[in-house]
């Protein structure tokens, strides 16, 4: 079977992954330590750092 929506798909993945790094920092991550396991976990750059690069405007606890 082939994935018609692939794109939407990715989307719903990438926020997937997005709410999931809220909620560890949420519990008391440092958003550093979170980006660090997911490198370390085979992921080119955490979310985080992902935000940063590209020059999102927010401010994360920790």
């Amino acid at each position: 079977m082939r994935v018609i929506h692939a794109r939407a798909l990715g989307l719903r993945l990438e926020a997937a992954w997005l709410g999931a790094a809220d909620r560890c920092v949420l519990a008391g991550a440092a958003p550093q330590a979170v980006d660090a396991a997911l490198t370390r976990w085979g992921f080119a750059e955490g979310p985080f750092a992902r935000a940063a690069r590209l020059g999102a405007e927010r401010s994360f606890p920790g």
